[in-house]
């Protein structure tokens, strides 16, 4: 009797299911079916573009961070040529245009000396014996070896002063600077730069230190007998000084030995000319004492053919002084 009923109760549930779902007829499924696969292809379709437009906005982006590393030089038209040092995009560097000469080339002597006023941008040439021969203008860059000339080259229309490449800094000789060849003297500043000597198999001190401070650079004589050397002490206050190649007592461009070396004015050993007599620049006080003249000299160490070359205007027209040669 309960199988009867649960059989009635199935057949009934089974009728109101039929009467509720609707009639689906066959063509109507393959309608269903039809648009079921007609919004799979579009949304396939959909899926792809949209892979495709993160992929090429990928690409773009990467090329645009590859592109953005290449630095190329400034065109034929920028008012600061350059100069590419190497074939790298990244390796570019800028140069100052050459400070123009008013003067014939050939009317110049072979070498001379220099002075350079950066305030004005004006440079004067002189020969050795301290007469004007021309004058320019333009940025110099006389660098931190002004014993070291500058290259003076023929231009069209007169000439113009350029930087030489200083010698390498392997002196082959253990803790010394590269040495200055002069009358068959070598000389360097040696020994954490407190000693200025001598260059043979080794090194033979001349000179040590003057205080607290360096010794920067040294440049024998023509003749190999005498050394100028640069010292700078405390506040890079510049003091020059002259010693025998044989050794000996030392003194400054400008006289004072000794006790009195502290008194000294401000001077830069610039070289020598050939006969002799040290280019120097005497300082206006800049950090240290100011000289009773201050500007370029040539001084003569064994007489009276002392000679200034140009003086300073004021203080705030520093000269800076160097050498060049053809």
């Amino acid at each position: 009797m309960r199988d009867q009923d649960l059989m009635d109760s199935l057949r009934r549930h089974a009728e109101g299911l039929d009467v509720r779902a609707p009639d689906v007829g066959a063509e109507e499924v393959r309608s269903r079916r039809t648009r079921r696969g007609t919004g799979r292809a579009v949304l396939a379709v959909a899926m792809a573009v949209v892979v495709i437009v993160v992929v090429v906005a990928i690409v773009a982006s990467q090329h645009d961070d590859d592109r953005s590393l290449r630095l190329t030089p400034p065109s034929a038209t920028s008012s600061t040529p350059s100069t590419a040092t190497s074939s790298s995009p990244l390796s570019v560097t800028t140069t100052l245009p050459a400070p123009h000469v008013d003067a014939s080339f050939d009317a110049l002597p072979e070498r001379g000396i220099v002075v350079y006023v950066s305030e004005s941008d004006v440079l004067t040439l002189y020969d050795m014996d301290g007469n004007r021969v021309a004058q320019g203008t333009g940025e110099l860059q006389i660098g931190n070896e002004p014993w070291w000339p500058l290259r003076l080259v023929r231009d069209v229309d007169g000439a113009h002063l350029a930087a030489r490449v200083p010698p390498s800094s392997e002196s082959g000789v253990p803790d010394c600077d590269t040495p200055v060849e002069g009358g068959g003297t070598k000389v360097a500043v040696c020994r954490q730069q407190q000693f200025v000597s001598v260059i043979g198999s080794s090194d033979r001190p001349v000179a040590g230190p003057m205080g607290p401070g360096r010794w920067w650079y040294a440049v024998p004589s023509p003749d190999g007998k005498r050394i100028a050397a640069q010292w700078l002490g405390e506040c890079e206050s510049p003091t020059g000084f002259v010693v025998a190649t044989a050794g000996g007592p030392i003194s400054t461009v400008t006289g004072e030995s000794g006790e009195l070396v502290g008194g000294a004015p401000e001077s830069e050993v610039i070289g020598w000319t050939p006969d002799g007599r040290v280019i120097a620049h005497i300082g206006s006080g800049q950090c240290g004492k100011a000289g009773a003249e201050p500007g370029t000299h040539l001084i003569d160490l064994d007489g009276d053919r002392d000679v200034l070359v140009q003086a300073e205007v004021d203080g705030n027209h520093v000269q800076e002084v160097g050498l060049w040669t053809k």
